[in-house]
């Protein structure tokens, strides 16, 4: 009788637990903002207590994702371009164009353009929400990535670049 009366307890225990632990829907600003084939994408938020400081943590985390986007191509890029025409491909040359494509990302990020902003209080407490869109061109992208190859062809690195441009172009339209 007491391994009933404990099952039933611990059964309604369950019970109201997962009865009271209901998810609710979350309302994103801007989730509906995506990259398409002229712009590269991005949303962050950030809180803080003050709306300053929530908007440098949104505008970093929305960087920091445009970020990840391009260190993405760059890879893609990398590893197409050094599987088609790496013929002289030395572990210095790989190097060398992984260096340049971390400052041609540094480079863009100082680019992007702030399309939209919200804040929310968030409720029972001082903080604030902040959400950021920002966007940066394609083409702008593109222009860092040709003024980064010029910049290596003047420091020697040996590589095709026409072909690099090339395959950087088709990843950047997908």
């Amino acid at each position: 009788m007491k391994t009933k009366v404990l099952l039933f307890n611990l059964s309604l225990a369950i019970l109201v637990f997962v009865s009271g632990c209901g998810s609710s829907k979350i309302d994103v600003p801007f989730s509906k903002f995506k990259t398409d084939k002229n712009y590269l994408r991005a949303v962050g938020s950030g809180v803080s207590p003050d709306m300053a400081i929530a908007k440098k943590i949104a505008l970093q985390n929305a960087k920091a994702e445009i970020a990840s986007s391009i260190q993405s191509v760059f890879n893609q890029v990398n590893t197409a371009y050094f599987e088609q025409y790496g013929v002289g491909a030395t572990p210095d040359l790989s190097q060398k164009i992984e260096g340049m494509s971390q400052d041609v990302v540094s480079q863009v990020l100082s680019n992007v353009r702030i399309v939209n902003q919200e804040y929310e209080k968030i409720k029972k407490s001082t903080h604030v929400r902040c959400f950021v869109a920002i966007e940066m061109s394609k083409k702008e992208i593109g222009k860092s990535v040709m003024d980064g190859i010029s910049q290596a062809k003047k420091d020697k690195i040996d590589f095709d670049e026409d072909q690099y441009r090339r395959i950087f172009d088709e990843a950047l339209e997908q």
